[in-house]
């Protein structure tokens, strides 16, 4: 066995090389689908700048804070209220029972539009933008939100009626402490909601890049390479079904010979083979122009490249003004007639593999190259001559 000799790698059927073709883009796909962005990566991880259990603990602190000064401070708010509305309901004439269930019930609802509605009023102004509420609705806002700052500190100063400093301090520092938290608390919140929604649109916006990646993922250089790699496996593989025993082992030596350039030059063979399709357009509106041409009684000589009319007796009248019977064949431009013969056959099958030609002018290789063509194209060895005689007349 010769362990020199060169084989030939056969093109692809459109068949095998739709084969590699799906089976590129099943594994692009797949790759692609591995760097599908998730939503928990980034609204979990946008939140705050701050570590978690940092942000827990502050919240934990806050919980008891405004806990520990709603009480005294609601208690002191209530006691003010309930003693203001009793008052007032019994100048009006209303029984003692009644006027004192009414005065506890209007208290208690004045805790919860003061300081309950402070939150509420606190977290609007830093939520609604101030075109959306407008200069007038804003200053309404702000005076409902100081009304609500100053029930608590009246009634508790009213209740307590404090002479001394500590009295002071202990009248005004539960109201003030839960004002003071409802706004650290109001802007915790605002700070987290900003950041979930800066993750959700970065999210958005990741997952449309995404898409559109998935989309054309033909064009992609992922699938390219894929693509090429599939290619060239599917060479060596169905070229390789063509021999048997030692020759199938020369042949895998052979392809492990191969440099990049020769793959290469294979690969953009194959991805090239099917681009013939793309001229179907051209080539029917070059038939179209060409009908049109004929239809006016005017054609052109493929071969002088002369303008012919034909006049009304049936004969063709050059351009040079003679008139002529004889019928001038014309082919669409780029059309190439299948070869008739063995040579013409040989011939083009030579121009598509550059590297078979290479190889047959190594010394000593041109004959059994030229029997492995021949056999694959004529089913006969014998001739091989022919084969021969068609890469003399290309290198020539």
């Amino acid at each position: 066995m010769n362990n020199n000799r060169t084989f030939v790698l056969n093109p692809l059927t459109s068949s095998e090389r739709q084969k590699a073709r799906n089976g590129a883009l099943k594994q692009a796909r797949e790759r692609l689908s591995l760097n599908k962005p998730s939503p928990d990566t980034f609204i979990g991880s946008g939140v705050s700048d701050y570590p978690s259990w940092v942000m827990w603990a502050v919240g934990v602190a806050l919980a008891i804070v405004i806990f520990a000064a709603f009480i005294p401070s609601a208690i002191g708010t209530y006691n003010g209220a309930r003693d203001f509305y009793y008052r007032h309901l019994a100048l009006l004439g209303v029984g003692d029972d009644i006027a004192l269930a009414q005065a506890a019930a209007m208290a208690g609802a004045t805790i919860v539009f003061s300081e309950v509605g402070l939150m509420l009023l606190l977290f609007a102004i830093g939520v609604l933008p101030g075109e959306l509420v407008g200069v007038w609705r804003k200053r309404i806002l702000y005076v409902s939100a100081a009304l609500s700052i100053a029930i608590p500190l009246v009634a508790n100063i009213t209740v307590g009626k404090p002479v001394l400093p500590m009295e002071w301090l202990l009248s005004i520092a539960p109201p003030t402490l839960t004002i003071g938290t409802a706004i650290v608390i109001e802007r915790f919140t605002l700070q987290a909601l900003k950041k979930r929604h800066e993750s959700i649109t970065a999210y958005i916006h990741a997952l449309s890049a995404w898409e559109s990646e998935l989309s054309e993922i033909e064009t992609s250089k992922l699938f390219q390479t894929l693509y090429a790699h599939t290619l060239k496996d599917r060479l060596i593989a169905t070229n390789a079904r063509r021999y048997r025993g030692e020759d199938n082992k020369a042949f895998r030596k052979w392809v492990e010979t191969l440099s990049g350039e020769d793959w290469a030059r294979h690969v953009m063979r194959e991805m090239q083979s099917d681009q013939w399709v793309d001229n179907l357009d051209k080539a029917d509106a070059l038939s179209e122009q060409r009908t049109d041409k004929t239809d006016s009684g005017q054609t052109t000589d493929s071969v002088s490249g002369q303008v012919v009319q034909t006049d009304r007796q049936g004969g063709q009248r050059t351009d040079n003004g003679q008139t002529s019977t004889e019928v001038v064949q014309t082919r669409p431009m780029g059309f190439n007639p299948e070869p008739t013969g063995k040579r013409e056959k040989a011939l083009d099958y030579l121009k598509a593999n550059p590297d078979i030609v290479s190889a047959m002018g190594q010394r000593g290789a041109k004959t059994a190259i030229a029997q492995e063509v021949a056999e694959e194209l004529f089913g006969d060895k014998a001739s091989y001559r022919t084969v021969v005689r068609a890469y003399s007349s290309l290198v020539k």
